[in-house]
């Protein structure tokens, strides 16, 4: 056990600690890693989310343009068309993608909600043609407007003098009635033409229709109240007929144009239809665009890692997990370090308490072996667990050994004396031995020397002979050669 704190001590981290080490490191670098890679895409990502929120804009502003052009505002229609172009460019980019635009072909996660926009526009494409098709009629009449209700003014003023004229004069009552009647068929000419320019389907259909036979009928009863007819006497009365050739002529000024107007009237209604329409399914379109808007703006976010879908929220998430791994990185350092300082306090405990029993063991192992300092042999040291217990075998197998060592001595003092003595007396006996010897060397000796005189004598007999023998072979030799 404390082998491994030492070891841990040694390497200086644990395992966890090193393992929450790698964590965060790791937690930081994708986090990094993530919002680089965000940021590499932020510019294309700000491009298509501008332009999805520019298409939401359009398609709430295609159906405030398409209001106001049905009721024949002029400007309406150009920007009518500005916002269909505009509309249509963004989505092709969106579609293929845009250079002049700078725009990229929609995310792949995005193309389901860009599939629902276009099928959304189509239909209302297809409305806003009618509508600026029929620009011109749409805008006639609704310049036409003003100057049919300030002549039904007059109209109406005039109307109403001659029914006041022919009721104080006692006129016909039917003439009275027709008269009267004037005033109720211009006011509801103006409505139903007011109605054509701001309802569609059925009521505008209805207002086309009571707008025509209004019309007629109006002109019908003028006529007849100035040459008579079936069902009406002919206005004789001098103030009233001059009234009436006066609205006569007024009504004619506006007969062209009411004639156009009723001519146009199924075109009228047509567009009329296409911008109701048009703010039918504008709903739908904004609901498309809005939802493309949605999906681009959590596809701006994100990023794809090994097909693993990643953004700002798992970026967020890797940094909350990293704060929570530093946070505990603190607190394991924390408590390893306040283990660290309680296995320091400890070692040095139980250092100390080592040293103690080192130094008793050692003071009682000197004060075993005072006595063998003395020379006494018998002392035989306490072999323990502790430092000195290898020390204390060891004394004792050399103090073993010195004894056996001077047993071994003594013993062989006892046998060198006995052959010192031996050899003292061999010593007397060769002193003798020698003193013969001597004596009869010296009788040698001089046999020796008389020995070496014969030989002496022998040897001059010898040289003297050899002489006799040569010169004996000389003579030979001459007595030979004669």
């Amino acid at each position: 056990m404390r082998d491994s704190r030492d070891h841990s001590a040694l390497k200086g981290f644990s395992a966890t600690y090193l393992s929450l080490l790698g964590a965060l490191v790791l937690s930081i670098m994708l986090m990094g890693f993530i919002f680089i890679l965000l940021a590499g895409q932020s510019e294309q990502s700000e491009t298509q989310v501008n332009l999805a929120s520019e298409q939401r804009l359009l398609s709430r502003a295609i159906v405030t343009e398409a209001l106001e052009a049905r009721q024949g505002k002029d400007s309406a229609f150009g920007q009518l068309k500005e916002s269909r172009d505009r509309f249509e460019l963004i989505l092709n980019g969106q579609q293929k993608g845009n250079d002049t635009l700078g725009l990229s072909p929609a995310p792949q996660g995005a193309r389901s909600a860009l599939d629902e926009l276009l099928n959304r526009w189509k239909p209302i494409r297809d409305e806003i043609d009618i509508i600026l098709a029929g620009r011109e009629p749409v805008v006639s009449v609704n310049n036409f407007v003003p100057l049919l209700e300030s002549s039904l003014t007059q109209m109406n003023t005039l109307s109403d003098e001659i029914a006041k004229s022919l009721a104080s004069n006692r006129a016909d009552p039917r003439q009275v009635y027709q008269a009267a009647k004037q005033l109720q068929l211009g006011e509801q000419i103006v409505i139903d033409l007011k109605r054509m320019l701001s309802e569609s389907g059925l009521g505008a259909a209805t207002a086309a229709d009571r707008f025509s036979r209004n019309v007629k009928l109006f002109g019908q009863i003028l006529r007849g109240m100035r040459e008579g007819g079936p069902g009406i006497e002919r206005v004789t009365i001098p103030d009233s007929a001059s009234k009436l050739a006066d609205l006569t002529e007024l009504f004619k000024t506006l007969g062209a144009e009411t004639d156009r107007i009723i001519q146009r009237a199924p075109e009228l209604v047509k567009i009329q239809n296409a911008a109701q329409g048009v703010v039918d399914k504008g709903d739908g379109l904004l609901k498309a665009a809005t939802q493309l808007l949605e999906v681009i703006v959590i596809e701006s976010q994100q990023i794809a890692l090994f097909g693993i879908p990643l953004g700002y929220p798992a970026a967020y998430a890797l940094g909350i997990i990293a704060l929570i791994l530093l946070l505990t990185l603190l607190f394991v350092q924390n408590r390893e370090s306040r283990q660290q300082l309680v296995d320091a306090e400890q070692r040095k405990q139980e250092t100390e308490e080592q040293n103690r029993r080192n130094q008793d063991a050692i003071l009682r192992l000197l004060d075993e072996l005072g006595n063998l300092a003395e020379g006494d042999l018998t002392v035989q040291a306490s072999v323990t667990e502790d430092i000195t217990g290898a020390i204390a075998d060891s004394v004792n197998y050399a103090i073993e050994a010195l004894r056996d060592l001077v047993s071994t001595i003594n013993s062989t003092s006892g046998l060198v004396a006995a052959a010192v003595q031996e050899t003292s007396a061999i010593a007397d006996r060769l002193a003798k031995s020698s003193e013969i010897q001597a004596r009869q060397i010296e009788n040698a000796s001089a046999t020796v020397m008389q020995m070496a005189q014969s030989m002496d004598d022998v040897s001059s007999k010898t040289a003297a002979s050899a002489e006799v023998a040569e010169k004996s072979v000389g003579i030979a030799h001459e007595g030979g050669d004669r």
